[in-house]
């Protein structure tokens, strides 16, 4: 009995996801947003909505990245389809967010 109570109380969170705040740093523009996203939203969604937050537009060459304390930033390309929730599950990142320029080449 408890088991479905528990069942019910997790689908009725699902339903109505709280909105999380996310915090997007633009490194080349040196410009700053933070905005409402829920948890159901994908990591695609909440980089494209950072150019609309940010009112700039995308160049080919960016990256969506995730800061790390004392180490090299995650780059969330291949994590693109998770959900926020699941990537914070996973550790992938948290609620911190960076757009980059890509390096390398010729």
């Amino acid at each position: 009995m408890v088991d479905i109570v528990a069942s019910a109380a997790d689908q009725g969170k699902d339903k109505n996801p709280k909105p999380v705040t996310v915090h997007v740093k633009h490194l080349a523009e040196h410009e700053k947003a933070n905005f409402k996203v829920n948890l159901t939203d994908t990591l695609q969604q909440v980089w494209d909505q950072s150019y609309l937050k940010l009112e700039i537009e995308r160049q080919e060459r960016d990256v969506f990245q995730a800061p790390r304390k004392n180490d090299n930033p995650v780059d969330l390309t291949p994590h693109l389809t998770l959900t926020l929730d699941q990537a914070q599950v996973q550790g992938i990142c948290e609620d911190d967010f960076e757009i980059a320029a890509r390096t390398g080449g010729a």
